[in-house]
């Protein structure tokens, strides 16, 4: 287990496909992409609970993530952002009822991914290239997830069970640590001062959670 390698992946967008759900829901608000603090607002009265159990899943990703979670190469775990406390409870319900064995890590959604964890030589699977570029540019190694199979500037999938195949054509051989880096230098680095002190309530009380 010392030389295996973290593999991260993504929830919305990757397993279910919440990310469509909720776009809706901000179109039908008649929210602007700049209006992100009445986005926010939003997101965080969603019962994602009850959302995530009436999305679809994406291409048979729970199973493909239980079939990954047994190869002893590697250790997988699912990064999510979250907008709320609430959300990060909804989120790791969900996921309990389908397997005790997958872990997630839910990163406050002000907190980069690449800043949350150590990214260098793990893989991170995610739908959303701006975290793909930040995790490349820690070090990371970046996995396009899109159903479609759109041309991108990163390998590309669209299902979990091309995850070991898509690895083996990187040929990666490097091993990696996991490492939830210093919350005070993350705030420094991605907050305001204003909010600091709620962002780090948000990420003690969600690493209480996962613990539990």
């Amino acid at each position: 287990m010392n030389n295996a390698i973290y593999r991260y992946i993504d929830f919305d967008g990757v397993i279910y496909n919440t990310n469509e759900i909720i776009d809706a829901l901000i179109l039908q608000a008649g929210l602007a992409a700049e209006q992100q603090d009445l986005i926010t607002k939003l997101i965080r009265q969603i019962d994602f609970y009850n959302m995530i159990k009436n999305a679809k899943e994406i291409n048979n990703s729970l199973t493909a993530l239980q079939e990954l979670i047994k190869d002893k190469r590697y250790i997988t775990k699912i990064l999510t952002h979250v907008n709320s406390i609430k959300e990060a409870e909804d989120k790791l319900k969900i996921i309990k009822e389908v397997s005790n064995q997958i872990k997630v890590i839910a990163v406050p959604k002000e907190i980069c991914k690449s800043h949350y964890v150590n990214p260098t030589n793990a893989i991170l699977v995610d739908d959303y290239k701006g975290n793909l570029k930040y995790w490349k540019n820690k070090g990371g190694l970046p996995i396009h997830f899109d159903p479609q199979l759109k041309e991108s500037e990163y390998p590309v999938i669209n299902s979990l069970f091309d995850l070991d195949k898509t690895i083996e054509i990187m040929k990666v051989k490097i091993t990696s640590k996991e490492e939830i880096i210093d919350i005070k230098t993350i705030m420094e680095i991605e907050i305001g001062k204003k909010t600091i002190e709620k962002a780090k309530i948000m990420v003690k009380i969600i690493l209480e959670i996962i613990i539990k």
